[in-house]
């Protein structure tokens, strides 16, 4: 009886996160003419990542770790993170935090990237992942 009433639901809300998804990988590929995965739908990293993300959005209503989870997608597809293990990691603490806890963090990050560019030199390449853009 229970599933007459979540299943829909659920359905709906992976609609609608897919398909915004569909949308920012569309308009960053058109606006950053940016090098992402070959085929998608064959990489099997990408796939895992993307049912994780998909699970998790489905089970949230807030629009702000829904766009978080679209993301680090993104920031998969174009490369960003190679390894699986921290894509496991940072999907399941995007699943784990609320939004303020995302923007509080992406303060942190912020304010780490400002100290780290002045002490770090320039051949190490630190830059924000973009994981916790909201």
């Amino acid at each position: 009886m229970l599933s007459r009433f979540w299943i829909p639901s659920a359905n709906r809300r992976l609609e609608e996160w897919l398909k915004e998804f569909a949308d920012d990988f569309d308009r960053y590929k058109e606006s950053h003419q940016a090098v992402i995965l070959e085929n998608p739908a064959e990489n099997e990293a990408f796939i895992s990542a993307t049912i994780q993300a998909a699970r998790i959005a489905i089970g949230t209503r807030q629009k702000k770790k829904r766009k978080c989870l679209r993301n680090a997608l993104l920031n998969i597809a174009v490369g960003m993170s190679q390894d699986e293990v921290k894509q496991q990691i940072f999907l399941n603490a995007i699943k784990a935090f609320t939004p303020a806890h995302v923007k509080a963090l992406n303060v942190i990050w912020r304010k780490m990237g400002i100290y780290l560019t002045q002490v770090t030199p320039k051949c190490c390449g630190f830059r924000n992942p973009g994981w916790w853009s909201i």
